[in-house]
């Protein structure tokens, strides 16, 4: 019997941890700021357990009964608070009370649970004994939830799911103990059944987790759902009315298929052009011209009948020099890959995305591959799952070209990809007369934001021009050249771009005063400004 309930130390202190990490999680899907939401949420929830810890000393009598009401009552709240939460996340007033009200009495239940099963170990082994078992089971539970969670849990059950499972395991550890001890609980056989009954109701949210979830997006966002998944790193959903299909991760927009080739082709016919402009400059200096298609493919064997047309009609257009090798980090959905292989002289594309989900997703997905024009299956692309700001520190290959295309820096995982010690490798994977470019989120919404990405290239020694485009799903969205000598504006595009042309071109890099440069902090891995001004500016916006 003591084994048994040594063995319940493990699995509820596993469970416990579980409740917390989803709550965290699940604030930074919904509510973003995933530093911010996981360090409110723990610091609310180890409090929370201070208070249930304290509570238990006025359990005085019927130890077991009161223990297993309260694996029960765990089971029942922590098991449906995913499912909970996402279903009323769009109606309620105030989210964050409900979230932290959830917190709290999970919290406080968690707190309960391990001093009253000492209790009632107490006559089986000494005070010594006793303590240094159930703490090195506990926290054996602690190690084993930190380490389920994101390697298993997520990417293959997802919250909701993992929620229902876990309150089904602590429901169980209630009804073993009834069969265990019947003698002390006075009221076994009702709390057989309410136990029985938990597993069952428990059971079926597990087995219904996604059409609760389906549910739930449904009601989120304004068009129907046609894919949604949970990975290892993010929330990603699809919606699609008539012929838009747009793209979500962790309830953010990304791109609306209707206009997305605006962003598209500001984020990478510039910094290309440019490039290839920068080197025919330099061949004319040294009495070396190249033709515009000499080194690349006359067309793309995993790209559409249509990529072949313009890659053919690319290859005439004026001052187009070889850019062989690009790098892409970011961008796992293909569309700026479809936009560099217009481009004949590339001769290879290197994709770094953290997501494997992400990519899979765009390289399979139907209406996906006819939208990327099929790029992440082209020969010419190598794709690596990998943190891009880890790989851009090993890489010793310099590119001709770099296209930067990461999410908004909203929170500090993301920010560091914005930091003087990205960038200084980013500057290290430039070939000397090549040019980079990233997206930098709105100057006309979040000013400060922008312009400090460009004061934080500019200060790991980039030279850098600042540009800017009207995206109808975004508003005005911003980007930023950037390379090792100073830039010149690019003469040319592609001939048969959607967007840029000979007269739109120009307009970019023109800021009118609500846009125009202000002066901020350089953003560095210490003090994170970037952030800050995200925060603020955006949170203005909103309201």
């Amino acid at each position: 019997m003591q084994a048994i309930l040594l063995l319940s130390v493990v699995v509820i202190a596993t469970c416990g941890l579980v409740y917390e990490l989803i709550a965290g999680t699940l604030a930074s899907y919904l509510l973003g700021d995933s530093v911010t939401q996981f360090s409110t949420i723990i610091g609310t929830y180890l409090f929370s357990m201070g208070i249930g810890s304290y509570a238990s000393k006025y359990f005085t009598r019927n130890l077991v009964t009161a223990f297993i009401q309260t694996e029960l009552l765990i089971g029942a709240v922590g098991g449906c608070s995913a499912a909970m939460l996402f279903l009323l996340f769009d109606h309620v007033a105030s989210f964050r009370v409900l979230l932290y009200g959830t917190v709290v009495i999970i919290g406080a239940l968690v707190g309960l649970e391990i001093p009253l099963l000492m209790r009632i170990l107490e006559k089986h082994f000494e005070f010594k004994e006793l303590v240094a078992r159930v703490f090195t089971f506990d926290y054996i539970g602690a190690l084993f939830a930190s380490l389920l969670f994101p390697l298993v849990l997520v990417p293959h059950l997802g919250l909701v799911q993992t929620s229902f499972m876990f309150g089904m395991i602590n429901v169980a550890v209630g009804v073993w103990t009834l069969y265990l001890l019947p003698r002390e609980v006075p009221q076994h056989v009702t709390l057989k059944v309410i136990g029985w009954l938990l597993l069952a109701g428990l059971g079926l949210g597990f087995v219904y987790a996604e059409k609760i979830v389906s549910t739930a997006e449904s009601a989120q966002y304004p068009d129907p759902v046609i894919y949604a998944k949970t990975s290892q790193y993010q929330r990603l959903v699809l919606t699609r009315s008539r012929d838009d299909v747009r793209l979500y991760l962790n309830s953010n927009l990304q791109f609306s298929s209707r206009d997305e080739y605006r962003y598209h082709e500001a984020l990478v016919h510039p910094a290309m052009c440019l490039a290839s402009q920068r080197a025919g400059e330099a061949g004319e200096g040294k009495g070396e011209r190249t033709s515009g298609g000499g080194g690349g493919e006359g067309g793309d064997g995993g790209a559409s009948g249509e990529g072949g047309r313009r890659e053919g009609a690319a290859a005439s257009a004026p001052h187009q020099h070889p850019v062989r090798r690009v790098l892409v980090l970011g961008g796992g959905d293909g569309l700026a890959i479809r936009e560099v292989l217009r481009f004949p002289q590339v001769e290879h594309v290197t994709l770094v995305d953290l997501d494997p989900a992400m990519t899979e997703l765009f390289r399979t997905h139907p209406n996906l591959v006819q939208l990327n024009g099929n790029a992440l299956n082209s020969p010419r692309v190598t794709v690596l799952n990998k943190d891009a700001f880890l790989w851009v520190k090993e890489n010793k290959q310099p590119f001709d070209a770099i296209i930067v295309d990461f999410p908004d820096p909203s929170n500090y995982s993301l920010s560091k990809l914005y930091t003087t010690t990205f960038f200084r490798h980013l500057y290290n994977n430039l070939a000397p007369g090549g040019v980079a470019v990233v997206q930098s989120t709105s100057p006309l919404v979040a000013r400060r934001s922008f312009w400090c990405v460009d004061q934080t290239l500019r200060a790991v020694g980039f030279q850098t021009l600042p540009y800017h485009v009207y995206v109808p799903a975004f508003g005005e969205w911003g980007f930023i050249l950037a390379a090792k000598t100073p830039l010149n504006r690019p003469r040319t595009t592609l001939p048969d771009a959607r967007f840029l042309n000979a007269q739109t071109l120009p307009t970019l890099f023109e800021f009118p005063p609500d846009m125009d440069r202000v002066p901020t902090k350089v953003n560095t891995l210490n003090n994170h400004a970037l952030v800050r001004y995200f925060e603020e500016e955006w949170a203005n916006y909103a309201h």
